[in-house]
């Protein structure tokens, strides 16, 4: 529980620092098409685990995550995705894909514009 604590507490210091930074700036940013990309997001990677970082990041506002197909979370980080009275269009997910078909285990370009089935996301 007190790893939990901590959790919580640096994951607070974060988003008092973005506010801090965003008062200047927008919260977020126009990549095209009226999509709307945070600013800051939570990076799911070397690791940290979906079960500890996410419920707290959605509870102080948080709405950005990011992830990449080499994580090897998708299934964790889903799960947490997925929480009761969580609507997929309150976040906002980017994730990283390997260059190619030549990488085990690669999506390949095809896949790079589809979502990762183990996170059983619609869309990223």
């Amino acid at each position: 529980d007190l790893l939990l604590l901590g959790v919580h507490c640096v994951m607070v210091l974060v988003v008092c620092l973005a506010a801090v930074v965003t008062i200047a700036e927008p919260t977020s940013v126009d990549i095209g098409g009226s999509v709307y990309m945070p600013r800051v997001n939570l990076g799911t990677c070397c690791g940290s685990d979906p079960a500890i970082g996410v419920g707290p990041w959605f509870q102080v506002g948080g709405v950005g995550i990011d992830t990449a197909w080499d994580y090897g979370n998708q299934a964790s980080l889903g799960q947490q995705l997925r929480a009761p009275g969580k609507l997929r269009d309150s976040y906002f997910v980017t994730s990283k894909v390997p260059a190619g078909d030549h990488m085990p285990g690669s999506p390949g370009i095809p896949g790079a514009c589809s979502a990762d089935p183990n996170a059983s996301l619609a869309y990223v």
